[in-house]
């Protein structure tokens, strides 16, 4: 005995580890939406007023009241909260191995079902959020072990226990109450005898009043959703869904990774063998008769959204899982190994875009200087989630130096550096106002992207360093350098240029370094060097540009320690003719440099 169960045991705890190993590694790639910030927004202050918040909503308390004392112990980090998330999950998965394995009579059929779980993109979505849904899957399936453990045993404290679970559902989330339904469905077509029949009414009354206390609450929240919105007598009008063919269809593509016909298969071949199985009714009653169950009062009540719904895919890995029982045994494991290999390759084009905040806000924090100013074009001021975003992942100096209005920004006068962020580039309002920014600072770098749905864009804009140019040879313009990076092998730094007219000729611009004495260390002469990209000839300088030439001195071996001249010169390159300056000097001084 202690051989065929201890290595499917530690096979299937190697499996649970290697898929919380996934969970944590996929939360740096994974970024808050809205609905996640409502939940910092809802627990937020004390436990009474994280209460209040909850009687506003659609949701009972027991998860919100679990996230707020998780913060008060860990700290409200995104990092953590998807943490707890993920140890719930962890647990989750750790049930449906009991689940497989109970119920079809051997481990592999749990550890199927963990996998296949692990590979979906419905569950995995869910699995790492900071919403209610990772604590409604381990309830759902701790619920649904309770209850055929009571179905096996026939026991009044079993009864008791799948009683508890009840009141557990309700007090995670509403809509697992469709759970229940399900529940109830499958103990009456088993017909059961008088004595369970007792158990079970017990069972529901004990769950009911131990929900109880919570009722009027729900009846205050329903009262609410039916006074600000008509989506119906329960739903709330912008989060709900319409049954429809097409709804129907994107839930099946989502829970089977858009493998819907290789599960489909699967899972009729299941039915074909397994049908008169108690256990496989339950398991299909769970994965098809939830949603359709769902559809159906969704007609009704509005009460259909697909992320209320997630526990269903636990239904569906079991029902999978336990369908290859239909293949010969030697072909079983080559043909999971196939399917499973197959969802994990579709897992990541199914996983939802978010707008990646927290990436682009660090990218920005560590590219900013102190008094740079951040330009939120369309964005609310009172905008909670994007409050939320920037007090956690934008530095101190650029949450001090935030705007939201144009005119506001414009009045603060000569700012040299703006960051504009918006989510909209394409609206035509945007694109004005970036290029009225733009008319005095170049853009000169940026982070983030437009091309998709999870749209945020950060762009640097950047004026020269200098207020008025100083001009060689009454042709080319200076406004001054940056100096970004300076050591003993090496000195980066950024020339600013701009024209008046097109310059006549192809001057060589020249950046010396020269010591105490006067003799050159080191040099980069030639044409701009144009943001590092293009060699762009001075002959071809646009009037009213901001040309940005990039440089580097590379500085010779064992450069002696001392202070040194950095002097810039524009010349004739065929015979060394220097253009002069308004003071007549030939070379401009731009900076001392210590080394």
């Amino acid at each position: 005995m202690r051989s065929k169960i201890y290595p499917a045991w530690w096979g299937a705890v190697g499996i649970l580890f290697l898929l919380f190993v996934a969970m944590i590694v996929s939360i740096p790639y994974t970024f808050m939406h809205p609905d996640e910030g409502l939940s910092y927004q809802f627990t937020a202050g004390d436990f009474s007023r994280t209460m209040r918040m909850v009687k506003t909503d659609v949701h009972p308390p027991l998860w919100f009241a679990s996230f707020w004392g998780w913060q008060q112990i860990f700290g409200d980090f995104e990092y953590v909260a998807r943490i707890q998330a993920i140890f719930l999950s962890v647990v989750t998965l750790s049930l449906v191995y009991q689940l497989g394995r109970r119920w079809f009579d051997a481990a592999r059929y749990g550890v199927y079902a963990m996998i296949l779980l692990g590979a979906n993109a419905f569950f995995f979505t869910h699995a790492t959020e900071i919403r209610p849904y990772p604590l409604v899957m381990l309830s759902a399936a701790w619920s649904m072990l309770l209850f055929q453990r009571w179905l096996i045993r026939q026991t009044w404290s079993t009864a008791i226990g799948y009683g508890l679970s009840c009141a557990l559902l309700m007090y995670v989330h509403y809509f697992l109450s469709f759970l229940i339904v399900v529940q109830v469905v499958y103990f009456v077509i088993r017909r059961p005898h008088r004595q369970l029949i007792k158990q079970g009414v017990f069972a529901g009354l004990l769950g009911f009043v131990l929900w109880l206390p919570w009722l009027p609450v729900l009846i205050a929240q329903v009262e609410h959703l039916r006074a600000i919105n008509s989506g119906g007598p329960l739903g709330v009008q912008s989060t709900t869904h319409a049954t429809t063919l097409r709804e129907i269809e994107r839930l099946l593509r989502f829970t089977t990774n858009d493998l819907l016909w290789l599960y489909m298969m699967l899972l009729v071949a299941g039915a074909i063998v397994l049908w008169r199985k108690s256990n496989y009714q339950l398991v299909l009653l769970w994965a098809i008769g939830v949603p359709g169950l769902a559809f159906v009062a969704n007609l009704f009540l509005a009460v259909y959204t697909q992320r209320y719904f997630v526990y269903l895919t636990i239904g569906i890995a079991l029902a999978i899982s336990a369908a290859f029982v239909a293949l010969p045994r030697r072909l079983q494991t080559i043909a999971f190994v196939a399917v499973a290999l197959l969802s994990f390759v579709a897992l990541p084009a199914q996983l939802p875009e978010r707008t990646p905040y927290r990436e682009v806000f660090q990218q920005m924090s560590a590219a900013a200087h102190p008094d740079d100013i951040v330009f939120f074009d369309h964005f609310r001021r009172r905008d909670d989630f994007l409050r939320w975003q920037y007090r956690h992942y934008l530095s101190a100096d650029l949450q001090n130096n935030i705007v939201f209005d144009l005119d506001e920004l414009l009045a603060l006068g000569n700012v040299r550096r703006i960051w504009h962020v918006t989510n909209n580039a394409r609206k035509s309002s945007v694109r004005n106002h970036f290029r009225a920014i733009e008319s005095t600072r170049p853009l000169v770098g940026g982070f983030g992207d437009c091309r998709s749905s999870a749209c945020l864009l950060a762009r640097l804009l950047e004026g020269p360093p200098l207020r008025e140019q100083v001009v060689f040879g009454d042709e080319v313009g200076y406004l001054g350098t940056d100096i970004d990076w300076i050591d003993t092998t090496r000195i980066d730094m950024r020339l600013w240029w701009r024209v008046d007219r097109q310059p006549t000729f192809d001057y060589s611009i020249g950046v010396h370094l020269l010591d105490e004495n006067g003799r050159l260390i080191a040099q980069n002469d030639g044409a701009v060097h144009y943001f590092n990209v293009d060699m762009l000839p001075v002959s071809q300088l646009v009037p009213e540009q901001f040309y940005i030439d990039y440089r580097t001195l590379e500085l010779p071996e064992n450069v002696a320690p001392g202070r040194y001249e950095l002097r810039l010169i524009v010349y004739q390159w065929w015979d060394g003719t220097r253009l002069l300056l308004p003071d007549g000097s030939d070379s401009l001084l731009v900076t001392q440099i210590d080394l």
